[in-house]
């Protein structure tokens, strides 16, 4: 099968199908394993667990709360009994600031919400709201789901609002803070941010003659739990002058580190100096030797049509990232510092960027995502050099490989193809957690290709061979359409060739025969919910991708799977489909 054709396939139009018809008139018709026959449907014989689910309201049920099933039992009829959303409790406040030289009052404040899920590997839930500074009773409040027995409790982290304009803002006077909050119930308080006895961290910015350097927005960056990632967890001090002063936050664990980047028009580099204990006040960050100047760079991506001839590539996004690391470690080690810039490509594939051009950077690392819908692969880590770079009758050119497309054709259990799939392919968590943090977070930053079968149930996508030197695994998650009798699907641990040379990979995937299942989704006083939304998760029960796993985060666990989306009718009940 040609990947031309494939490409037509890929993006061909749909039509709504037919409603299918009665698979039964009584329970006599159905499979026998316990399934019962409702309104023409064999409903029952679901597959094995574990399942989860979550609730969710109609958006005008603000007396209702998205409601956690950490375990969701599939009677063998298929009938759910338990789809019951919660109603919310309240938690409100008062955000304030107080320091040194301001008076204590309601400041401008995003407040972040967040706990683990309630299922393992299940999505964790966060939600985030602005504080109003002009109130003058609570400046927030919002509807949680409450806290149940067992349950983490809620982690609040309370950031100042951040302007560099129009005077000091919140987050140039106070830092951060963060806590956790048990909430079994309504909850009110006033959060007072700043105050006595905080660390304040104080300087100036250095370059390497030591002249200073202004405009630079400084902070520190931290945690508050060992292995969690790194925050904002100080003041801000946006300084014209050089010399900075900045308040960190309570409560924080290790070290910080202090960053300088530039908020002004010149190319300047960022400054980073890591290692700071949370005792010691005195830091200046001196620039590295050599930096040099803001110099034009132009990069040309270019990649093969299906016709095989070489052309631009537009819309493709490009990124380069300078270093400049002292060796060496501890509290003395020198000042890193680092310089990036991106760009999009024109119609003609070529990006403009603006590089530091010093020796002591070196050569850049190149970076290029293409376009969601391209079949040319994304390129990690190539090296860039500025010197060869900067005439733009002449730029540096770089051409993408081409990607290999797994395609196929999907059945039902019966051997038909099936229409309106759309198919999403997904780097497998085995892949994913192969790579070192850097190359990771590039492959997350790549767009997860996608494709809708047409009549004949073809499909294609096409994905990277390889990040770095990691070959790339792939899952191809599969959604019906919202009409659809067919179940979701995830096809796991598609392993790649290991050769450049192959373009493409068969696979055909013939689905589960699909268990009907529904229940009615009601309040707490037992009443249905039009239009409430069940998402229906499967638990793994294999945490081996962790295990084995290069660079795993601390507290891995394998992502739950979502097997069904289904919506309530005017009747409360919602039906969706599992595969046996």
């Amino acid at each position: 099968m040609r990947i031309v054709a494939l490409l037509t396939i890929a993006t061909g139009c749909l039509s709504v199908p037919e409603p299918n018809p009665a698979m039964c008139s009584s329970n006599d018709d159905c499979g026998g394993n316990g399934e019962v026959c409702t309104d023409g449907v064999c409903y029952g014989d679901p597959p094995s667990g574990p399942f989860a689910a979550l609730l969710s309201p109609p958006s005008a049920r603000t007396d209702l709360v998205g409601t956690d099933i950490p375990a969701l039992d599939i009677p063998q009829d298929g009938t759910l009994a338990s789809l019951q959303l919660e109603a919310p409790v309240t938690f409100a406040g008062r955000v304030e600031g107080v320091c040194g030289t301001c008076d204590q009052q309601t400041i401008g404040a995003q407040i972040s919400i967040t706990r683990p899920a309630r299922f393992a590997g299940g999505p964790a839930f966060q939600v985030s709201i602005a504080s109003d500074e002009r109130a003058t009773a609570n400046s927030f409040s919002i509807s949680l789901p409450r806290q149940h027995d067992g349950d983490a409790p809620y982690q609040v982290t309370i950031t100042p609002k951040d302007d560099a304009t129009g005077g000091p803002s919140p987050a140039q006077l106070v830092p951060p803070t963060r806590f956790d909050l048990p909430l079994t119930d309504d909850a009110s308080a006033t959060y007072t941010l700043g105050g006595d006895g905080l660390v304040t961290l104080t300087g100036n910015l250095f370059d390497n003659n030591l002249q200073m350097l202004g405009d630079y927005r400084v902070y520190a960056l931290g945690h508050w739990n060992a292995g969690d990632a790194t925050t904002i967890v100080s003041t801000i001090d946006y300084t014209v002058t050089g010399a900075y002063s900045i308040t960190l936050s309570q409560d924080l664990v290790d070290t910080v580190e202090i960053v300088a980047e530039p908020f002004g028009m010149a190319a300047q580099p960022t400054l980073h100096l890591p290692h700071i204990d949370l005792t010691s006040n005195s830091h200046d960050l001196v620039a590295p030797a050599n930096m040099g100047k803001g110099a034009a760079v132009y990069v040309a991506v270019t990649g093969a049509g299906g016709d095989g001839s070489v052309g631009g590539v537009s819309g493709a996004h490009v990124f380069a990232t300078g270093i400049v690391t002292p060796s060496g470690a501890g509290p003395n080690i020198p000042t890193h510092a680092t310089f990036d810039a991106d760009a999009v490509t024109d119609q003609n594939g070529l990006a403009s960027l603006v590089l530091l051009d010093g020796t002591s950077l070196g050569d850049y690392e190149l970076h290029i995502v293409p376009p969601a819908d391209s079949t040319l692969a994304a390129d990690f880590d190539q090296s860039l050099s500025v010197a060869s770079c900067t005439d733009g009758g002449h730029p540096c050119t770089t051409q993408l490989q081409n990607r290999l497309a797994i395609h196929g054709v999907i059945t039902d259990a019966d051997g038909n193809p099936i229409k309106g799939m759309t198919v999403t392919a997904k780097p497998a968590l085995s892949f994913a957690l192969s790579l070192q943090a850097a190359p990771q977070a590039f492959l997350a930053q790549i767009p997860p290709p996608a494709s809708v079968t047409p009549d004949s149930g073809e499909y294609v996508v096409f994905v990277d061979h390889l990040i770095g030197d990691v070959w790339g695994t792939y899952d191809l998650d599969i959604e019906p359409s919202a009409i659809a009798a067919e179940p979701h699907w995830t096809e796991s641990g598609i392993v790649l060739p290991r050769d450049l040379g192959v373009g493409q990979v068969a696979h055909d995937i013939q689905l589960g025969a699909p268990a009907h299942i529904h229940g009615v989704i009601t309040d707490p006083a037992g009443v249905a919910v039009p239009q409430a939304e069940v998402r229906v998760y499967a638990i793994s029960t294999d945490n081996q991708a962790c295990l084995t796993a290069v660079n795993p985060p601390s507290d891995c666990v394998v992502p739950a799977v979502q097997v069904a989306h289904a919506t309530a009718g005017d009747d409360g009940d919602a039906k969706f489909t599992l595969a046996r």
